[in-house]
């Protein structure tokens, strides 16, 4: 689905570029300033909260369920840093290109996983629930390896 996605952006900027140029890939302007950004930002917020209030009590309520959740969440997230960080490394990038490379990699964009969650199987599912779980261990792992980045960044040739 992704793949097809860029497909058709490719394709649009060969074929109509003046259109691509216009629509500025996926946002929409009116006067140069972005028009769907604030809102798209203020309806995750709103839905992260809408979950927590809903979930709130599932999660004081069963610390266990929340670590089994957690722990596999956590090593997916460091080991396919590593992964790509690493790859970075030994393909000899920049710092500058590594580094986001392996937390874009290492990310699991939870916003598209809470929204299809909802979607599918509503607010009380347990597919909800880990999504609001993901999100709770993503932000301060994601934090981490920002760190490890920031205190690595010498490990990477400054001009590659």
């Amino acid at each position: 689905w992704v793949g097809l996605c860029i497909v058709g952006g490719v394709l649009l900027g060969k074929i109509a570029p003046g259109l691509a140029n216009t629509l500025d890939g996926i946002s929409i302007r009116v006067n140069g300033a972005p028009v769907l950004t604030p809102v798209t930002i203020v309806a995750l917020l709103l839905t992260l909260v809408l979950l927590f209030s809903f979930k709130g009590e599932t999660i004081l309520g069963n610390p266990l369920t929340i670590l089994w959740i957690s722990i596999p969440l956590f090593l997916q997230t460091v080991l396919i840093f590593v992964i790509g960080y690493g790859a970075g490394k030994v393909l000899k990038l920049r710092y500058e290109d590594a580094a986001p490379a392996a937390m874009i990699g290492a990310s699991n964009h939870f916003e598209v996983a809470i929204a299809t969650a909802v979607m599918l199987f509503g607010l009380s599912s347990g597919a909800a629930l880990a999504t609001v779980v993901g999100v709770l261990i993503e932000v301060p792992v994601m934090l981490m390896l920002v760190g490890i980045c920031k205190r690595t960044s010498g490990w990477f040739e400054a001009n590659a």
